[in-house]
């Protein structure tokens, strides 16, 4: 019997007993590369229990799109043969096939439109790195927002730098922004959308701080590619349509 995702993530969560325990058990102590692929799993229950307790109900839209998400990789891994990786199109990112389901499983967990955060150890629940849960009210921030092309970075003080990512509609058709916020050793990933004249912070999650390349620990990137997942949302929008859209705002 072949080790399946379903059953890593059932082993992950505690659901996997007897025989197909064992299994698992074996292939792990084996296999480094499945060992951390258990890990990862594991991770992500625990990080959506911190932020939830119990998991929120998850809405019919989003199961069927989780679940044609991971059918659409199957076909393409079994009509490309070689190829490891699927182009989720409406990311920026690449992510390996074998992280589809531990994206489909946050995106689950997490919920469509849901305010999701997740911090390091130690760090408050309802405030990382200088940026607040729900209405951002900083003016440094809110004005980055509206007007910071995706790509360039700006200096807000106090040792605080934000740099646009992307700009993107959700479900709800309101336009949001991924951005990364860096200030005193910590780098904060973060969604913002633009709702009912002021912007929301929709996502965020806190890691070690970026790399002096500027790069974010891939973890976060799964994810907020996760939290995408679950929020419908599109493509990034092309430098003039971005342009157009953040120059509309009420």
């Amino acid at each position: 019997m072949g080790i399946t995702d379903e059953m890593l993530m059932a082993y992950a969560d505690g659901q996997l007993a007897g025989a197909e325990a064992s299994e698992v058990e074996r292939a792990i102590a084996a296999d480094e590369a499945l060992a951390t692929r258990v890990a990862l799993m594991a991770d992500a229950r625990r990080v959506v229990q911190q932020a939830y307790g119990a998991a929120p109900p998850v809405s019919a839209a989003l199961e069927a799109r989780v679940r044609g998400m991971v059918a659409a990789d199957a076909m393409a891994r079994q009509d490309n043969g070689a190829s490891n990786v699927v182009d989720l199109a409406t990311r920026r990112r690449v992510v390996p096939f074998w992280q589809l389901p531990l994206a489909a499983c946050l995106a689950l967990a997490l919920g469509a439109g849901s305010v999701w955060l997740a911090s390091r150890p130690g760090a408050e629940g309802q405030q990382l790195a200088g940026l607040q849960v729900g209405t951002l009210a900083d003016s440094a921030v809110t004005e980055a927002l509206a007007t910071l092309p995706s790509g360039a970075a700006v200096d807000l003080g106090d040792g605080a730098r934000m740099t646009a990512i992307a700009t993107f509609r959700d479900e709800a058709d309101r336009l949001c922004r991924e951005v990364e916020h860096d200030q005193t050793g910590a780098t904060v990933v973060a969604v913002a959308c633009h709702d009912g004249g002021a912007w929301d912070l929709r996502f965020a999650i806190a890691s070690a701080a970026a790399d002096g390349e500027g790069y974010v620990p891939a973890s976060s990137l799964e994810t907020l590619d996760a939290y995408m997942v679950a929020s419908g949302a599109g493509a990034p929008l092309s430098a003039e349509d971005e342009a157009a859209a953040l120059a509309a705002l009420d």
